[in-house]
């Protein structure tokens, strides 16, 4: 199976430029690294964990959390050696980064009160697992979805006495309002039209844990930056039930996403094994995204209305990336 150019989310290529901040993943030094407690200070919060835990964080957080892929302490200086004595500076939400290490050591914890610590060990990432995209640990061990928006938005000047200052102020009033417009799939305007990329990813993601009223897990502006933030994480639901009529009755008036798309019902996928089949066609989907993040680009624009000081509406342009991955706990 390969993912298209034309779908809605295409596979970053190794070749895009992007550095790997950590040596023990797919393709890279797989020579054990000592476990050592590791402090990460993001715009002034404290987090302790260790390097093992650092590295089971999904690739494209880690892309976010050190886009130079290197270590820097508080001064901007490269940290050549971590030792557990330095302190390891991001420019990365604290919120953004608790709600992801919230959610991952609930699901580790839970997983490892269900298995022997032993047999837990000898089943981490071998590159055998690579081969075949072994399916069957999907079965097995709990596996959390992990969708990211990144979304830029422009603001038009009202007219062309607007002051840079005006300016400023208009475009936090933007951020804030489109802060709250929370619901995940609203933006997929192509999302209810039937045979679309875009349906077939917001199907998939359905079928694996979402819900059409579904809102972020995090979302925020950037400081000083028009630009907005948000993550979602969803543990792999472990059996074939999408969407419900009356999630998708409620998603409709929420999100403004018609509930008439071609998506099934629990209950038409529950009336015989194709429910199980469409499910494990979603397994087979997800794994292209383990380990392997990808995104998806588009331009859109609103108008938005009851912004303080402006009669009018303001139109602002809005350019969303999208970033699809698989994370399983375990392995």
């Amino acid at each position: 199976m390969s993912v298209q150019a034309s779908s809605v989310l295409t596979q970053v290529a190794p070749e895009a430029g992007i550095q790997q901040p950590y040596p023990n993943q797919a393709g890279y030094d797989m020579a054990p690294q000592p476990d050592i407690a590791i402090k990460l200070y993001a715009r002034g919060t404290m987090f302790d964990m260790t390097r093992n835990e650092l590295m089971k964080l999904p690739e494209s957080i880690l892309l976010s959390l050190f886009p130079n892929g290197v270590f820097m302490d508080i001064h901007g200086n490269v940290i050549q050696t971590l030792s557990e004595q330095d302190v390891v500076a991001i420019n990365f939400s604290p919120d953004c980064l608790k709600y992801t290490l919230d959610l991952f050591r609930s699901a580790e914890a839970d997983y490892l009160s269900r298995v022997d610590p032993t047999e837990a060990a000898a089943q981490q990432w071998s590159p055998s697992l690579e081969d075949g995209a072994s399916v069957e640990m999907l079965r097995t061990k709990p596996a959390i979805v992990v969708l990211r928006e990144d979304l830029d938005y422009f603001c038009l000047p009202p007219s062309r006495d607007t002051t840079e200052a005006e300016m400023r102020e208009l475009k936090v009033a933007c951020g804030a309002q489109l802060v709250q417009r929370d619901h995940i799939f609203s933006g997929l305007k192509r999302g209810s039209e039937s045979g679309t990329a875009e349906q077939h990813l917001v199907e998939m993601l359905c079928n694996s844990g979402f819900t059409l009223n579904d809102t972020w897990g995090y979302r925020s502006t950037e400081p000083g930056r028009a630009v907005i933030g948000s993550l979602a994480l969803v543990q792999l639901r472990s059996s074939g039930a999408p969407v419900t009529a009356e999630s998708a009755s409620a998603a409709e008036a929420a999100t403004g996403v018609p509930s008439d798309t071609e998506m099934h019902t629990a209950e038409e996928d529950n009336s015989g094994p194709n429910g199980e089949d469409d499910f494990e066609s979603t397994r087979h989907k997800l794994l292209l995204f383990w380990r392997k993040p990808a995104r998806k680009c588009w331009w859109d624009s609103v108008k938005l209305e009851g912004i303080p000081g402006y009669d009018e509406p303001i139109t602002v342009h809005i350019r969303r990336v999208w970033t699809l991955e698989l994370s399983v706990i375990g392995i």
